[in-house]
């Protein structure tokens, strides 16, 4: 509610001619000289600071209430990384990695396809 009322309170400023916005390699850039334009900026920065802190609150809770279970999952996972036409295939075992394999040379043959029609 409060990075709202910061955006409000920004726009505000803009309207009222006190404000600029512009964007700086993508990145979208405030100033302004009035008291919108602050407590905009003040708004926006202490909702970042309640989000953080609200997270690191979050994060002991769930800890408190875990049952313990004994259980040993093995996770597996692997990808394909295209650089170009060449598809680099990585796995955290033989299986995973085949299978990234093919699905790999199916995506490189529709990609071939898809471009040749």
């Amino acid at each position: 509610m409060m990075f709202i009322l910061g955006i409000i309170l920004i726009g505000a400023s803009v309207f009222f001619g006190k404000g600029k916005i512009g964007l700086f390699l993508l990145i979208p850039v405030f100033y302004g000289t009035d008291v919108f334009a602050f407590l905009g900026f003040l708004c926006i920065v202490a909702s970042m600071f309640l989000i953080f802190y609200s997270m690191t609150q979050t994060l002991g809770a769930e800890e408190e209430y875990a049952i313990p279970v004994k259980q040993e999952r093995k996770i597996k996972g692997g990808g394909v990384v295209f650089i170009g036409p060449i598809p680099i295939v990585f796995g955290s075992d033989m299986k995973t990695a085949i299978i990234m394999l093919i699905l790999g040379i199916a995506f490189l043959t529709g990609m071939f396809l898809f471009l040749m029609f």
